[in-house]
Order: structure tokens, then C-alpha cells, then sequence
């Protein structure tokens, strides 16, 4: 395997890593999103590999013809200087330009996995938003009723005496002389221990 195909995998690894160390469930949407795309990542390595084998191959190929051609014509001592040297140049030039093309893919797949991966992450940020916005709207409501509670308990306590002096009140009403309409004694209303 060539040194980019070997790159890709272990970014593979590295991303799966990556997201099970911040929690990304297996199962959940953003799991099968990552399992997913360490598959593309993987065929797409499986391709490097193989454009890797295949121009290795094309370069052997090329090299085992311009050396025998190299050989018959020392072999023949027609061959100059210069032409050798051409020769030589052109199977370092093909060699470079092996190299070059593996370089050019594997940079060229690493910015659509990081396009990738910035797509992941902002899904990730808003169910973070999400997260934090419920539970700050859990914490303001436990707060609101909180102080419903606290105020309703204030108020309560605050109307005791009066509650109790409305109630003493009634128990010891007297009528009036004409029975429609009854009256508390004001030494009720004022003594709390009754």
C-alpha cells in the first residue's frame, strides 16, 4: 500500500476515534453518518491504492523499456552521451510525476473529508444548542415556580392572623336584636389565643 492509501486509513481510524471519544453513538444518526463515511474513505483508499499499483506497474513497465533501449544502444556503441543522459532524465521525470500524482489525489480527498467532517460538526453544535436551550428553559421554569411556591408560602403565613380572626370571628358571632344581621366582639378579633 503507498504512503497516501496508508495516510487515508489511518485518518479513518483517527476519525472514528475521534467521534466515539465525543460521544457519538454507534447506532445514532451521526454514527451511521461517520460509519458511512469511513466506507467512502476506504474505497476511496481502495482507489489510491489501486491508481498506486497501476502507475507502479506503468512505471516499471516504462523503466524496463527505456533500459533495454538504453542497453541495445550502448550495447550497439551507438549511442551518445546525451541521449543517455535524456533517457535517464526521462525516467526520473516519470518517477516524479508518479509521486506527484499521488500527492495531488490525496489532497485532493482530504478536503472533501474535511468539508465533510465540518458538516458533521455543525449538526453536532446545534444538538449542543438544543441541549442548552432546554435546559435553560428547565432551569427558568424550576426558578419561576420556585418563586410561585415561595410567594404563594409568604402570603400564606403573612394572612395567618387575619385568616384566625375571621374564623374566631365566626364562631363567636352574636345577632343583633333583630336576627338578620350578626356581629363579632372586637376582644376576638384582637386575642389570637382562642
Amino acid at each position: 500500500m503507498s504512503g497516501g492509501a496508508a495516510d487515508l486509513r489511518d485518518t479513518i481510524a483517527e476519525l472514528r476515534e475521534a467521534a466515539w471519544r465525543e460521544g457519538i453513538e454507534p447506532e445514532g444518526p451521526l454514527g451511521v453518518f461517520i460509519r458511512a463515511l469511513e466506507t467512502i474513505l476506504s474505497k476511496l483508499g481502495d482507489i489510491v491504492a489501486g491508481q498506486d499499483a497501476q502507475l507502479a506497474a506503468l512505471n516499471d513497465a516504462a523503466t524496463k523499456l527505456v533500459e533495454a533501449e538504453v542497453e541495445k544502444l550502448r550495447s550497439k556503441g551507438t549511442l551518445v552521451d546525451g541521449q543517455v543522459r535524456r533517457a535517464e532524465a526521462a525516467i526520473r521525470h516519470l518517477e516524479i510525476s508518479t509521486a506527484e500524482l499521488e500527492t495531488k489525489t490525496v489532497a485532493s480527498l482530504a478536503g472533501s473529508v474535511a468539508e465533510k467532517l465540518k458538516t458533521v460538526l455543525v449538526i453536532r453544535e446545534r444538538r449542543h444548542n438544543r441541549n442548552v436551550l432546554w435546559g435553560t428553559a428547565l432551569l427558568a421554569m424550576t426558578l419561576a415556580a420556585g418563586l410561585f411556591g415561595g410567594g404563594f408560602g409568604c402570603r400564606a403565613y403573612l394572612d395567618r392572623q387575619a385568616v384566625g380572626g375571621l374564623d374566631r370571628c365566626l364562631r363567636a358571632a352574636v345577632p343583633d336584636q333583630t336576627g338578620h344581621d350578626w356581629y363579632c366582639p372586637l376582644a376576638i378579633l384582637q386575642n389570637s389565643s382562642e
